[in-house]
């Protein structure tokens, strides 16, 4: 889940909802909504790993 971007502005380890071209990069990567991403950061952190097996459905490692 964190293989290089072409989006300058994605980081490869955290998504940052206070920008709007990574919202619509990770929106755009992963097919959800920008509410469905929101509330994966919420309910997993920013890290992109845990946000990406929130949306994917991918059980979190502990």
């Amino acid at each position: 889940m964190t293989e290089p971007s072409d989006e300058p502005h994605a980081s490869r380890e955290r998504v940052n909802l206070e920008d709007k071209a990574e919202v619509a990069f990770w929106c755009s990567r992963w097919g959800v909504s920008e509410d469905a991403l929101r509330q994966a950061v919420l309910k997993r952190g920013p890290m992109v790993v845990n946000v990406g097996r929130e949306l994917t459905g991918i059980p979190p490692q502990d």
